[in-house]
């Protein structure tokens, strides 16, 4: 566990300064491919790579990077996917469970089948506060990873879209203080952190709802969880405080 996180720690700081790097005009290609896929091959289960990855690339994007460059690194990163997948057998169970869950309804399709099954259960209006099923430990990771099913059979359409336009109205909200911002720190720190919770919230309906392979992100705000809970709020507390000063530019 401890070399698990020692790995991990040292590539997330292989990444900021290769996003550093790249900023200061070094070759894209060379860059990206250091302090992204690369680099994430090492590590057993790099579930939480997906999210700084995106935000490396986002925030290259937004200081100036060329569309042909992340073009080169998204085509470069595709074969060394393809070497992760085949590397590990599980996570090529979740690539088939993900294209059919059906083929394997009792193990590898089980979760996101259930998750079907608890929105689908929900209707227009769900079943009613407390009254979920699916959690009753038929739905793995149901006050976690897989909340917005729980969401969608208790609150129904109605509730899920609510959460949905919310979130979308926070993530509008931080992309405006970030474009707003007086000074280029705090647009750089406002729009990175929008893209981390944008990123975070988009991963996560997209898994509970079947549209990505199964991976393990909390829903911002929602999910149950210390740490994660924890930066999420700060990350909205340095929003907060950014927002404040856009108006006084």
């Amino acid at each position: 566990m401890l070399a698990y996180r020692a790995t991990r720690a040292l590539i997330l700081g292989v990444m900021a300064m290769g996003a550093a790097a790249w900023l200061l005009s070094l070759p894209a290609v060379v860059v990206g491919l250091a302090c992204g896929v690369g680099p994430a091959l090492l590590i057993p289960r790099s579930r939480t790579l997906r999210a700084p990855i995106i935000l490396t690339l986002a925030l290259a994007y937004l200081g100036g990077a060329r569309v042909m460059h992340m073009g080169l690194i998204a085509g470069a990163a595709l074969p060394l996917c393809a070497v992760a997948i085949a590397m590990k057998p599980y996570r090529l169970r979740r690539m088939v469970a993900f294209m059919n869950p059906w083929n394997d309804p009792q193990g590898s399709g089980f979760q996101i089948i259930q998750s079907f099954l608890a929105l689908g259960s929900g209707g227009w209006l769900g079943r009613g506060l407390g009254e979920s099923k699916q959690k009753l430990f038929y739905l793995p990771e149901a006050h976690t990873d897989f909340i917005f099913a729980i969401i969608g059979e208790e609150f129904g359409i109605a509730g899920a879209a609510v959460l949905v336009a919310l979130f979308t109205l926070l993530i509008w909200r931080g992309l405006r203080t970030g474009l707003r911002a007086p000074e280029a720190f705090g647009s750089y720190l406002a729009l990175g952190l929008t893209v981390m919770l944008a990123t975070q919230t988009i991963v996560n309906l997209g898994v509970v709802t079947g549209s990505l392979p199964t991976k393990g992100l909390p829903l911002p705000f929602i999910s149950f969880g210390g740490s994660a809970l924890t930066m999420t709020l700060f990350s909205a507390g340095v929003l907060l405080n950014i927002s404040q000063h856009t108006g006084n530019s």
